[in-house]
């Protein structure tokens, strides 16, 4: 997801969060999906009830199915080093 800008997510919430998208995504998947985004999506709130719902079991993918979660150390562009957190499954 490329969207991480609250007024861009807010604009755009019922594409974006829309469950049979998200279902399409996870389900074409031969073997491994995987899923890129921000923290700003995956905590964003939506102001509709129905993409509220749709927003949160995304969420609940993220920080519920994708049970390791490890930071992982870059430098961004202004040469500042980030750690944005990585998640996976883990089925031991």
């Amino acid at each position: 997801m490329a969207l991480s800008s609250r007024d861009q997510l807010s604009a755009e919430e019922a594409f974006i969060y829309d469950i049979n998208r998200f279902n399409v995504l996870t389900s074409r998947a031969k073997q491994k999906m995987l899923l890129l985004c921000s923290e700003s999506f995956l905590d964003y709130i939506p102001r509709d009830r129905d993409v509220f719902a749709y927003a949160a079991r995304v969420r609940q993918f993220a920080y519920g199915f994708c049970n390791v979660e490890q930071a992982l150390s870059v430098q961004n562009e202004r040469g500042e080093i980030e750690s944005p957190a990585v998640r996976w499954r883990y089925r031991g």
